[in-house]
C-alpha cells in the first residue's frame, strides 16, 4: 500500500495488469489457471504476481499485501470463443457467455449485439460463428 503516487495509468507487464488507485492503493492481476470452480489462493500464486509485480515497479519491493482475491472467469472449453446468440430450438432465450479474458474488452460490442438481437432480431456484424447451435 504505497502512499504516493507510483503510476499514472495501467500498466500490462509479464502477463499481468497493474493499476493505482487515487487512495495510494495497487491492485496486481491477471494470472489465469484451469481449476475448474476452485477459488484457493496459494502463497506460490501471491508471491508469483507480487514478484512480477516488483520487478515492473521496483519502488513495491518494501510495500504489504493488503488483501487476496480470486475469482471466475467464464471459459468456454470447447473453441475458447464467446457464446453469443439463440439457439435455433430455443429463439427466445439469449446467450451473451464464455468471453474469459475478453469480457471487459468485448462488452461493448457484446451489449450491442444483444441490444440488436432483442429488438430487431438481427444483427450488424456477422456472429454466426459465436451461435450456441456450433454445440449442437
Amino acid at each position: 500500500k504505497p502512499r504516493s503516487l507510483l503510476i499514472n495509468a495501467g500498466i500490462y507487464y509479464d502477463d499481468i495488469g497493474i493499476v493505482q488507485y487515487n487512495s495510494g492503493r495497487i491492485r496486481a492481476g491477471g494470472f489465469v489457471e484451469k481449476v475448474g470452480f476452485n477459488r484457493e489462493i496459494t502463497e506460490n500464486m501471491v508471491d508469483k504476481l507480487f514478484s512480477t509485480a516488483c520487478s515492473a515497479i521496483p519502488e513495491l519491493k518494501n510495500s504489504e499485501i493488503e488483501s487476496t482475491w480470486a475469482g471466475l472467469r467464464p471459459l468456454n472449453i470447447i473453441d475458447e470463443r464467446p457464446i453469443i446468440g439463440s439457439f435455433s430450438s430455443l429463439k427466445n432465450f439469449l446467450f451473451a457467455a464464455g468471453h474469459f479474458r475478453e469480457g471487459v474488452m468485448l462488452s461493448l460490442a457484446t451489449g450491442k449485439t444483444i441490444a440488436e438481437l432483442v429488438t430487431t432480431g438481427k444483427t450488424s456484424i456477422d456472429i454466426s460463428e459465436l451461435s450456441p447451435d456450433r454445440f449442437v
